[in-house]
């Protein structure tokens, strides 16, 4: 699967380049909700700007429990993890076996070698 250069470069400014797994994540993102870093707007302009002081998460109060939050983050993970490996050529079961054997917290390449070894 290719990525947009300006996709990459995003994804590197925001997770630096030693941490492949999020950058692989934060790509994956992109690509499941079909947003590119063009159609984000530049944060850059509100950390200037004293109107926009916090985060716009802070509006959210009803979410601010922990505990959703995680659940969400979660999900969230499995389904990307889910859909990269299906994208792999991985049949969904078999991927799916794996992120509940080998935990929401496995990589991609970990998820992969625990099917291979399966197979």
């Amino acid at each position: 699967m290719g990525f947009e250069e300006k996709m990459v470069a995003k994804a590197i400014q925001e997770n630096g380049e030693g941490d492949a797994d999020s950058l692989l994540e934060t790509l994956l993102t992109y690509a499941a909700i079909g947003k590119s870093p063009r159609e984000q707007p530049n944060n850059d302009a509100d950390h200037l700007s004293s109107e926009h002081e916090g985060s716009f998460l802070d509006d959210f109060s009803d979410v601010d429990s922990a505990d959703n939050e995680v659940i969400t983050k979660t999900v969230s993970d499995e389904d990307n993890k889910l859909a990269f490996l299906r994208r792999m050529g991985y049949k969904e079961a078999e991927a799916s076996i794996a992120i509940t054997r080998c935990g929401t917290e496995a990589t991609i390449s970990e998820l992969a070698d625990f099917i291979s070894e399966k197979a």
